[in-house]
């Protein structure tokens, strides 16, 4: 493993043996930072990935600050677009359900060599406290009113009440104050009705977290309402992972992408295997993307 240089001071190779739990240091030339890597699960939600590093970070909430992510996605985008072979004018933020919300806030921002285009996948398009009420409504309507203060509670003060329920503790972690801060007040469709890029908006008619239409809807008429170019696909019995589901029972959290997501990004299923695919087919020519683009993918 070697961890990528930073205007080459930091530059460190390292061997992890996982079943010796050991880690063999091979070169070491940096500042004195400290890195911790967690395995948080392959398709766990940014949310989720906060969660299973909090014994990490605890009494470090800056570290959880909402700009810190925007300014990440910022930055990889910056050095996306150094990289040899890469066009600048052809590449694209694609987020996936929060990472959607990352991909519309840092396009936002960014006015020097911006993305091309946009691809959201999963993403919501109402507010993240609506979208928290909706969820309690749907499975806990006896948290709603408890969920409701502690989200004004860290909107006013960016920390999370001590005193909540217990059962709001695992969704309202200590250390997410400052992260949940700036989500709540931020308004995608609000965000994406100001931006001049193309934007391919993908969603899983089958999605049980962020629920087609009502959840998405801002984010369409936010499309059509622009004179930029835009397309809608929802697609039938597909999950929030945008998989496949065969039945009722099937949460769609495993195998490839549902065929017709992949199609409509342009992925082949050798692709899909290699993970996060630079070079990604515009697909539909009516989006006027680039036959290629260099994709930066935000979970």
């Amino acid at each position: 493993m070697k961890l990528p240089s930073w205007r080459r001071k930091n530059v460190a190779q390292l061997k992890m043996q996982r079943a010796k739990n050991a880690v063999h240091v091979h070169e070491q030339k940096s500042e004195p930072w400290r890195v911790t890597l967690v395995d948080t699960g392959e398709e766990t939600l940014t949310g989720g990935r906060l969660k299973r590093v909090g014994a990490y970070i605890a009494g470090d909430e800056a570290f959880c600050a909402w700009e810190n992510f925007i300014g990440d996605v910022q930055l990889a985008h910056a050095e996306l677009i150094k990289q040899p072979g890469v066009i600048p004018y052809a590449t694209a933020l694609l987020g996936h359900s929060e990472g959607g919300l990352f991909a519309i806030a840092a396009a936002s921002l960014t006015t020097r060599q911006p993305p091309y285009a946009l691809v959201l996948a999963a993403t919501p398009g109402l507010k993240l406290h609506d979208i928290i009420r909706n969820q309690f409504e749907r499975s806990s309507p006896h948290l709603v009113a408890a969920a409701e203060q502690v989200m004004n509670d860290i909107r006013r003060t960016g920390h999370a009440p001590a005193d909540m329920p217990r059962e709001l503790a695992a969704v309202f972690p200590s250390y997410i104050g400052p992260f949940l801060k700036g989500e709540l007040a931020f308004d995608p469709a609000a965000a994406l009705a100001t931006l001049t890029q193309p934007c391919l908006l993908i969603h899983g008619g089958a999605d049980r977290q962020i629920v087609p239409m009502a959840e998405i809807q801002p984010l369409v008429d936010a499309l059509a309402g622009r004179t930029a170019r835009g397309e809608v696909a929802v697609v039938p019995q597909v999950s929030h992972n945008l998989k496949q589901m065969r039945g009722a029972d099937d949460p769609g959290f495993g195998g490839p992408l549902a065929p017709d997501v992949a199609a409509k990004l342009g992925l082949s299923s050798r692709q899909q295997g290699g993970g996060r695919e630079a070079g990604v087919d515009g697909g539909n020519p009516d989006m006027d993307l680039p036959v290629m683009l260099n994709l930066l993918d935000i979970h």
